[in-house]
């Protein structure tokens, strides 16, 4: 990034502060790389908050994945935090000085090595002693023997016992807010980060929804990264906040209460954002007539994720949507949520409705080698090294019939692209970054999802919409979409076992193969027969929004 450029967005922005700003060339580098307002929406949080103070920020280019969280480790042990080389400061002072201590803070930007996808993951947060020593242990065993941690890992979620519980609303003590006369009727989306993802996706097109219904959008931001989809957002969003680039705990709280005071959102909704979570009781208090929605996609093991926080969370929150039938039974029947409040609507839209149209006969297979491919994010859930001792049993016992493509990245994709190695595959598996899913699709013939945990998968629909048979682990609500005969258990040896022994019969008979794809398309055909969620939520807001302006 041209400096002389990066201080031309920050004044603009921050017009009635005085700005100074240095950067490592390095640092330049990694930001040229990013949407060039992405400065500006790190330290906007901070301004917000603290308008009349001098904020001090220290650039600190992490060089792990996820992003190190310098912030709060410093506000939970101070005395553990090394003073890391600073790749620039940045200092944004009030006009005519700020009031008080200056309020320092890490800037957190990825590094080079992030970029890339070649950095350290840190498996396990190393916020105390036993941390570090778990996380470099599975560090250890991923890179030398990932199925045998997975086995490890699945062991423990199959003996883990959940349990769902709405608690009591926590409500702060402040007196509410006078909605003024002419207010604008803002709708904050509190999401988990701006990278590539399902959940993402979706997070986008309900935005986009609300603003087509007459809402103004902001957009929070409370899991650091690279923010990749940072211009995506600003496409559909007035504001958007990228809080855990410079937040550590302690301004959370002051943070919401000022984007409340400031904004006086009418509408919020909920994307996997801890951060929206954490502060509902502060809304019901200043904002008691704000209305409160949800989604939720996925089940995490071993304590329930983000449908934990959300059930926890259920009497401050008007309507739960979810993706999937597992989703609505863990509301209904597990955690005794009202009916009335869960929305049962699948992200199929225009997905499903052409692959519920596609028919006639399903076409022979267009090559003699079946191709194979791998699509998503190179991390734990997805199980990437999967593929791979699939892919190298396969190419070892029958080369001439199988071809492999994988697309995507993400924390592990370094990890990968080792284990690739390892096997003799580097030159056999042909591995690309993100790109167009369709054009990814008209290249192979079975999409393969070997993910520990999933809802419902729209790369699944997609697969449909294209004609690709789609072979899964036996995870959240798969079976909805995926054809009897190509479900695998999801315990790994189990599902690498299934897998080879059933693309092998593929690959040597394509009638099975189009049968499987007929069973498919009837089993999205009756999803996509459902009120699809844009369906839904495009008439919820014709009424909520228009209410809500009028108001």
């Amino acid at each position: 990034m041209d400096i002389a450029r990066a201080y031309e967005l920050l004044t603009a922005a921050f017009a009635d502060h005085d700005v100074r700003i240095s950067l490592s060339e390095e640092a330049r580098e990694v930001l040229s790389q990013l949407d060039e307002r992405w400065l500006v929406s790190a330290i906007s949080p901070l301004t917000l908050t603290y308008p009349d103070r001098t904020i001090m920020l220290r650039v600190f280019l992490c060089d792990t994945q996820p992003l190190e969280d310098r912030n709060t480790l410093r506000d939970i042990r101070p005395s553990d935090v090394a003073l890391p080389v600073a790749h620039g400061v940045i200092i944004v002072t009030p006009a005519g000085g700020g009031v008080g201590e200056p309020h320092h803070r890490y800037l957190l930007v990825p590094s080079a090595r992030v970029m890339a996808g070649e950095a350290r993951y840190i498996f396990v947060k190393p916020d105390s002693l036993k941390g570090k020593a778990m996380s470099q242990v599975y560090r250890r065993l991923y890179g030398k023997a990932p199925i045998m941690l997975d086995r490890y890992r699945q062991s423990r979620n199959s003996a883990y016992q959940q349990t769902w519980q709405a608690t009591a609303p926590e409500l702060a003590t402040a007196a509410p807010l006078i909605r003024r006369e002419g207010d604008a009727p803002w709708m904050w989306v509190a999401m988990h980060w701006l990278e590539n993802g399902g959940a993402e996706s979706w997070a986008f097109r309900q935005a986009e929804l609300a603003r087509d219904a007459g809402y103004k959008i902001l957009i929070t931001v409370d899991r650091g990264a690279p923010q990749r989809l940072l211009g995506r957002a600003y496409e559909i969003a007035d504001e958007v906040f990228l809080c855990a680039q410079t937040f550590g705990v302690k301004e959370r709280a002051p943070f919401v209460e000022a984007l409340l005071r400031t904004y006086r959102p009418v509408a919020i909704h909920i994307h996997h954002s801890v951060l929206a979570y954490e502060h509902l009781g502060l809304v019901r208090t200043l904002l008691p007539d704000t209305r409160v929605e949800d989604s939720v996609h996925i089940v995490e093991h071993r304590g329930g994720g983000y449908v934990a926080d959300s059930v926890r969370a259920s009497h401050l929150i008007d309507l739960h949507h979810v993706i999937s039938p597992q989703l609505r039974e863990i509301y209904l029947r597990e955690a005794g949520i009202a009916p009335e409040k869960v929305a049962y609507y699948p992200l199929t839209g225009l997905t499903a409705r052409a692959s519920a149209e596609a028919s006639g006969e399903i076409p022979a297979r267009p090559r003699a080698a079946l191709r194979v491919g791998f699509l998503g994010r190179m991390s734990l859930q997805k199980r990437p090294f999967l593929f791979v001792d699939v892919a190298r049993r396969l190419h070892a016992s029958a080369p001439q019939d199988f071809e492999f493509v994988m697309q995507g990245s993400g924390e592990l994709e370094h990890y990968t692209r080792d284990h690739l190695a390892k096997a003799g595959l580097a030159d056999v598996v042909t591995t690309r970054a993100w790109g167009p899913v369709t054009d990814f699709l008209a290249e192979i013939d079975v999409l393969l999802i070997p993910s520990d945990n999933e809802g419902l998968t729209l790369t699944s629909l997609e697969a449909t919409s294209a004609g690709v048979l789609v072979v899964s682990a036996d995870v959240g609500s798969q079976i909805t979409v995926v054809a009897p005969g190509a479900l695998l258990p999801r315990e790994p040896n189990a599902f690498v076992a299934g897998a080879v022994e059933l693309l092998r019969r593929l690959a040597a008979d394509d009638g099975e193969r189009r049968s499987l794809i007929a069973r498919q398309r009837g089993l999205v055909a009756d999803l996509a027969s459902r009120t699809s969620a844009e369906e839904f939520y495009t008439d919820h807001y014709a009424t909520t929004a228009v209410a809500k302006t009028k108001e």
